[in-house]
């Protein structure tokens, strides 16, 4: 019998995790433990430690006592699935994502929801965790087939994060065409036009499929329809600071380099930020630089990072009011959404963050 199979007996015994079990498997205290799990705004640790007690939280069942109280008294806890496209450490190197859970876990605690945290490859062939489950929200862009799996497992489903509206589910999402576009117009307002873009999906460089994100491909038809497109300028590569440093270094390397990169999000900015450091150039007297996600380090970047800001935390907190208004009754679609806010940093010559 392994370790954690005696610990999981013991705590069956006990009568149900606690947040002392949780702290002692996450090696955090219990103080940390309970401001998380109670998302304290002002408790400040990194993303990595967030995860893993919400993932310690999920792999123990852990109920909070309000959860608890109401089992024991016969209440009724609607149990949802959190279908997450990536894996944990594919999840770390997207802020994005963390964000975004976070804002579903936050109002599954306040609506006393009791979510569960599946992977694609955990119920592709068991469909059993589906089992009492009142409902389900996809997070990321899953494939159709999983997607219909998924619809014929709970009665109702919710797509946050998703690229297109679905008709018949509910769907949350951001203008990303729109704030690309407000991006590419602020570059174009400062008369420059060797402008690349360095992203995190698609097919290789200088390849337009259908595939392409649509900030690759906003990039690609606002540079086309001015006669400014060129193929070596768009580089696809990982959502990582390694592989915006690579990039960089590529276009860099050219010898008539781009006078500003628009990067795909703020981790692959830092890259970006490295490798021109290394090439004796400066931002943004020589390079101008842009993105998106507008992480909080953004800000205290030397110089400071312009970025768009894409509301994360609130994609999760309405993916779940809107799970809950189909749970209640609500038979019609609804698709939300959301739009962006360029802040305008030094790393594009002007501005201190304001919209």
């Amino acid at each position: 019998m392994t370790t954690d199979t005696k610990k999981a007996k013991a705590t069956q015994k006990r009568g149900g995790p606690t947040i002392k079990d949780i702290a002692q498997r996450a090696n955090v205290s219990q103080a940390t433990v309970s401001r998380v799990l109670n998302f304290d705004a002002t408790l400040s640790v990194s993303h990595e430690v967030r995860r893993k007690i919400l993932e310690t939280a999920a792999e123990l069942n852990y109920a909070t006592p309000r959860q608890r109280r109401s089992r024991s008294k016969g209440g009724t806890v609607n149990r949802i699935a959190l279908v997450h496209l990536l894996g944990p450490e594919r999840e770390m190197r997207d802020p994005y994502y963390v964000a975004l859970r976070m804002g579903l876990e936050r109002r599954c605690a306040e609506l006393k929801l009791d979510p569960k945290l599946l992977r694609p490859d955990e119920f592709r062939d068991d469909l059993s965790v589906f089992e009492g489950m009142s409902g389900a929200i996809l997070v990321g862009h899953h494939t159709g087939e999983d997607v219909q799996t998924v619809q014929n497992s709970v009665p109702h489903v919710v797509w946050a994060d998703c690229p297109f509206s679905v008709a018949e589910l509910d769907t949350v999402d951001v203008n990303l065409v729109g704030a690309t576009r407000d991006v590419m117009a602020e570059v174009f307002s400062q008369g420059l036009k060797r402008i690349a873009y360095l992203g995190f999906d698609g097919k290789a460089s200088g390849v337009i499929p259908s595939s392409l994100s649509r900030r690759a491909f906003t990039y690609y038809s606002t540079m086309n329809d001015k006669g400014l497109w060129r193929p070596e300028y768009l580089r696809i590569g990982k959502t990582s600071a390694e592989s915006g440093y690579e990039m960089a270094q590529e276009v860099l390397g050219m010898d008539d380099r781009p006078q500003a990169i628009v990067a795909g999000n703020d981790t692959i900015a830092i890259g970006i930020y490295r490798a021109v450091s290394e090439r004796g150039l400066s931002i943004p007297e020589d390079l101008k630089v842009v993105s998106f996600n507008d992480l909080p380090m953004a800000q205290f970047m030397n110089p400071p990072l312009a970025s768009v800001h894409i509301p994360a935390e609130e994609i999760g907190i309405s993916a779940v009011d809107l799970l809950m208004e189909r749970i209640n009754g609500r038979s019609i679609a609804k698709h939300l959404t959301f739009e962006t806010i360029l802040h305008r940093r030094l790393s594009l010559g002007r501005g201190h963050g304001q919209p």
